[in-house]
């Protein structure tokens, strides 16, 4: 707590003659000004006995460090204390000057006093209404205030040893210099706190590009997909206007691929949205985290060639050139059943890459919610590419003739197993009707593993959220 000293000293006035008349401050002598201070102070009149004293101390030749002191008293108790501070001053040398120790010992005492509650009273005003300072305005603030108050503890040494005040300098200025060290850390947390906003104004303003960037790239996108989907749509009719003749065989063909087609483009953009949501905490996230990030890019990269090739055949298949029938569905089906072999394998490759991502996964009962989630985001997937390759495998079997045309006759299903079983490194029927079981005997199991798993409930953390 501040000590402070702020006593009047008595003021040697001789007494007002009789019938002395009151006159205006102005024209009064300095004994009667003195007079009237002295009385004002008696009756606690602060700014009349400042008044007085003002006037007196500027009619005086050789002002008396008494009537000075006094000035910075009564200053200080009406909070002025800047001016206070220069009086006390004033006064201190006045005193020394005079050989009166005493007096400016204390003069200085209470300068220090002026010094620091002139430093501390804009921060009090400022924490009144924070909201009218700025964090800019703030830390200069902190910083004229430190200064100020190194000018009171330089005012509180130079009162130590002079007089009796000597342990109430020396607590003061303890207490000065520990609010420095306040003022200083107060001021450190708030550069800490500014270089903060503008680095979020700085991400912000990343943010808001980057949003800008993505908007004309989605709109782009948009356009293009339009683009291509009435390109489709017009290829499409060209090609069922040429082949009108050829059934409905190929018609259901091209549902079915583009069928596939959807579900590519479905799994691709579930992977980019996962991308998306990483790299959005890309700072917080583990080496494990990076490198299922980047496991994640090659399968879409993966997805995005499997698009291309079952792309390249859709245009393929529109275009091929009149041919006799029987001929012409023989190559077109050899044709689609090596597509068909290649897209499996990239499939089977994604399968193995997001069983990889499932196993650098914790254990169930250690995961945390957010890998919980991504468990099942990776489980997901694992189904989706299921059922792309349960259908590639039926349309296999469906061009092998395992589920063909019922109308085929004998000697064509012969023909077609013949050419199937000659092929380099080819498939046959029954290769082609395990495989596609045992995609469903999996299926059917990992969809089971799940039902089970969330019949328990789910997963503890070990941590009370």
């Amino acid at each position: 707590m501040m000590t402070t000293l702020l006593l009047t000293i008595s003021l040697l006035v001789t007494p007002a003659p009789a019938g002395e008349s009151t006159l205006d401050l102005e024209s009064r002598s300095v004994n009667q000004l003195l007079r009237d201070a002295q009385a004002a102070i008696d009756a606690g009149n602060d700014a009349t006995a400042r008044t007085a004293l003002k006037n007196a101390r500027q009619k005086m030749k050789d002002p008396d460090p008494r009537v000075v002191f006094n000035e910075a008293v009564t200053a200080y108790r009406m909070g002025d204390y800047e001016a206070a501070k220069d009086l006390f001053a004033q006064a201190a040398e006045q005193a020394t000057a005079e050989a009166q120790y005493d007096l400016a010992s204390v003069a200085a005492y209470n300068q220090g006093n002026a010094a620091y509650r002139h430093a501390m009273q804009p921060l009090e005003q400022a924490q009144m209404q924070p909201q009218v300072q700025e964090t800019d305005d703030a830390i200069k603030s902190l910083k004229q205030a430190q200064d100020q108050l190194k000018e009171a503890m330089s005012h509180y040494r130079q009162s130590i040893g002079r007089g009796e005040e000597d342990s109430d300098a020396r607590a003061n200025g303890e207490l000065t210099w520990r609010r420095i060290k306040q003022l200083q850390q107060q001021q450190q947390e708030l550069e800490e706190q500014q270089q903060q906003q503008e680095q979020q104004q700085q991400e912000q303003q990343q943010q808001q590009q980057q949003s800008q960037d993505q908007g004309q790239s989605d709109s782009q996108q948009q356009e293009q997909d339009q683009e291509q989907q009435e390109q489709q749509q017009q290829d499409e009719s060209q090609q069922q206007n040429e082949n009108q003749g050829q059934g409905d065989s190929q018609q259901q063909q091209q549902q079915q691929q583009q069928q596939a087609m959807e579900q590519i483009q479905n799994q691709k953009q579930q992977l980019q949205d996962m991308m998306e949501q990483m790299k959005q905490n890309e700072d917080q996230l583990t080496d494990q985290q990076k490198q299922q990030m980047e496991q994640i890019q090659n399968a879409i990269d993966q997805l995005e060639e499997l698009e291309k090739q079952l792309q390249e055949q859709m245009e393929e298949s529109t275009d091929s050139e009149e041919a006799p029938e029987e001929q012409q569905e023989e190559e077109s089906r050899q044709d689609q059943l090596d597509e068909l072999k290649e897209q499996l394998e990239e499939l089977r490759s994604q399968e193995q890459q997001v069983e990889e991502m499932l196993q650098q996964l914790p254990p169930e009962d250690s995961r945390t919610p957010e890998q919980q989630k991504q468990a099942e985001q990776l489980e997901d997937m694992l189904e989706r590419l299921d059922q792309i390759e349960e259908e590639l495998l039926e349309k296999m079997n469906e061009l092998m003739g395992q589920d063909g045309n019922e109308e085929s006759s004998e000697s064509e299903d012969n023909a077609q197993e013949a050419q199937i079983d000659s092929a380099d490194e080819g498939m046959t029927r029954e290769e082609a009707k395990r495989l596609l079981q045992r995609v469903r005997d999996r299926e059917k199991a990992r969809r089971e593993a799940r039902e089970e798993a969330a019949s328990r409930g789910p997963a503890s953390t070990g941590k009370d959220w």
